[in-house]
């Protein structure tokens, strides 16, 4: 993502926001701005983790008394294919973050099995985004995490250890 300004008056930072819909909104970075300027200055900002298909971004614009404006919303799209991770693995204390490159639905099921093949826990993906606890049952061990999305034609199975 590229732009620019021509002046700035007062002006903090810019924080760069992330959508897969256009409607619902998360911060993915912050670029600092130049404070008092007449210069024309050129700002770039790399998403490291867009979604598969459309992504949609804007700029929260905030001056140095927090006031903010958003700028216009732009669409990419991205075609890097469906893709799930997990951190940190070896898991520590039960709680892992689940990172997806697509909009999670409530089709869409996480699964743990263990090395023969038993599911041992399992839930809706839409309520596992970011950080999951695991459950303090599970014996230290080898584990496999299985992501399955009917409606789009996805399935990802991750190994897991568990310490």
């Amino acid at each position: 993502m590229h732009w620019a300004t021509a002046t700035q008056l007062n002006f903090s930072h810019f924080e760069v926001e992330h959508s897969a819909n256009g409607e619902t909104w998360s911060k993915i970075g912050e670029v600092e701005g130049a404070g008092n300027t007449n210069e024309y200055l050129a700002y770039s900002f790399l998403n490291q983790n867009p979604f598969n298909g459309n992504n949609y971004y804007r700029l929260r614009m905030v001056d140095l008394d927090e006031t903010f404006e958003y700028s216009t919303i732009i669409k990419s799209v991205s075609n890097q294919g469906l893709s799930l991770q997990i951190y940190p693995n070896p898991v520590i204390e039960h709680i892992i973050t689940l990172s997806y490159n697509f909009e999670v639905t409530s089709t869409d099921v996480l699964s743990l099995l263990d090395l023969s093949g038993n599911m041992v826990w399992q839930g809706v993906a839409t309520n596992f985004t970011g950080k999951i606890e695991l459950p303090q049952t599970l014996m230290p061990g080898t584990y496999f995490l299985q992501f399955t999305s009917a409606d789009k034609n996805f399935a990802a199975t991750k190994r897991l250890v568990i310490k």
